[in-house]
């Protein structure tokens, strides 16, 4: 092999390398969809020792949340929320709770738990249709119980930013998220994306 040949299949090597690294490294976002819409009172949970959370019994409020971000091959999920009440929002807390069911059998699983505060940031427009919004804040302080085979990061609303919970979906399919203990709260509305 020459000199010149060499350094030509060194440099293509390199080049393709990079490309590599470039398409593993790039994330991408879904868009931010209704998980659940405006939940006015409190759910009951899913019994799990009633044999309630088996596949074929999986609530009609569980969704494919993958399919419906239009990014099937996202392995994250990311969930927000925000609440309405007639206060400036910063009183509003609520419990959530989330399962999640493989692609097409098997019991639920509880992913975790945890309470939710509304900050002081305005919802000024629904995402998921661009309208106006009027007495909603998203929330800025999120607790987590964590019972997932990996951990669960939590996004902190520092400074009334959005706290958000990124989960790793372990190529589970279907999610379910259930508001309890609403507190100075109209309703709750739970948003997702995938990534």
């Amino acid at each position: 092999m020459s000199k010149k040949f060499k350094k030509w299949l060194v440099l293509s090597l390199v080049v393709i390398a990079l490309g590599c690294l470039a398409m593993v490294s790039e994330t991408y976002q879904g868009r931010l969809i209704v998980v659940r819409g405006e939940v006015t009172s409190d759910d009951t949970l899913i019994a799990l020792s009633a044999n309630a959370g088996d596949f074929a019994s999986k609530p009609s409020v569980a969704i494919n949340l993958k399919s419906k971000s239009g990014v099937s091959k996202a392995n994250y999920i990311e969930l927000s929320f925000i609440c309405q009440d007639t206060d400036n929002g910063d009183a509003s807390t609520f419990t959530y709770t989330v399962y999640a069911w493989r692609s097409a059998n098997g019991p639920a699983y509880l992913v975790c738990n945890g309470t939710a505060t509304a900050g002081t940031q305005d919802v000024v427009l629904y995402p998921q249709n661009g309208k106006a919004a009027t007495n909603r804040w998203w929330v800025d302080t999120l607790t987590c119980n964590d019972y997932w085979l990996k951990t669960i990061e939590l996004g902190v609303g520092a400074q009334n930013s959005l706290a958000t919970l990124a989960i790793d979906a372990l190529g589970y399919k279907w999610w379910a998220v259930y508001v309890t203990a609403m507190t100075d709260t109209n309703n709750v509305t739970v948003y997702g994306s995938t990534f």
